[in-house]
């Protein structure tokens, strides 16, 4: 499906319970992506648009499984 949406690059981090996980997609072309961590409720990504200055994102999954919650 991901080549289908049009993007040639991806991360995937799957999920626990109902979670079905955070997917990164981008196209390499325009993109440098470092995955610099990752667990079941977040993925910490450092970023470069072409040839412009590094950033940081971090995408994160708020579960609503207060186990899940607890553990962090």
């Amino acid at each position: 499906i991901i080549p289908w949406l049009g993007f040639d690059s991806y991360f995937i981090q799957d999920g626990r319970g109902q979670s079905r996980g955070i997917w990164c997609l981008w196209n390499s072309e325009m993109w440098k992506v470092e995955i610099l961590q990752s667990d079941f409720q977040f993925v910490h990504l450092k970023l470069r648009w072409k040839k412009q200055a590094s950033w940081l994102l971090t995408v994160v999954y708020g579960s609503s499984n207060f186990q899940h919650l607890k553990a962090l």
